[in-house]
């Protein structure tokens, strides 16, 4: 597959999974700090932010954003594997929705999984940047 067509399935990407992944995010965060909305809020706003930039291959952005949602997740009393879960569910529904959606067109199923392997491979980098 051509430069442009992987570009081209990455801006699509980007497009359709905004309201999934910020569903995701939000989910998570606001069902685990029911008692501080605020804080459930600032957290996934950060947390979607590092996605964004993750989504685009901005990845100095989205390990420096990553290193503020560890020490605001951690003042919440939330861990990093707590952060992991939020990224791991967040792939998930990406991932079933393209097996679900894109089902009867491989070609367009197997480049939206590889650049969901690739989205992955990057959280993991941002991860561990920061560690």
């Amino acid at each position: 597959m051509s430069e442009y067509a992987l570009q081209s399935i990455r801006s699509e990407l980007i497009e359709w999974s905004q309201p999934l992944i910020v569903d995701q995010i939000n989910h998570f965060y606001f069902y685990r700090l029911t008692h501080t909305i605020s804080v459930a809020r600032d957290l996934s706003i950060q947390h979607y932010r590092v996605w964004r930039h993750v989504l685009r291959d901005e990845m100095q952005q989205a390990t420096d954003l990553r290193a503020g949602l560890v020490e605001t997740a951690e003042r919440a009393g939330m861990t990093s594997a707590m952060l992991d879960e939020v990224d791991r569910a967040v792939l998930d529904e990406l991932m079933d929705v393209v097996v679900c959606r894109f089902r009867r067109t491989p070609n367009i199923a197997r480049s939206y999984g590889l650049t969901l392997l690739d989205t992955a491979t990057s959280m993991a980098r941002a991860r561990h940047a920061v560690v």
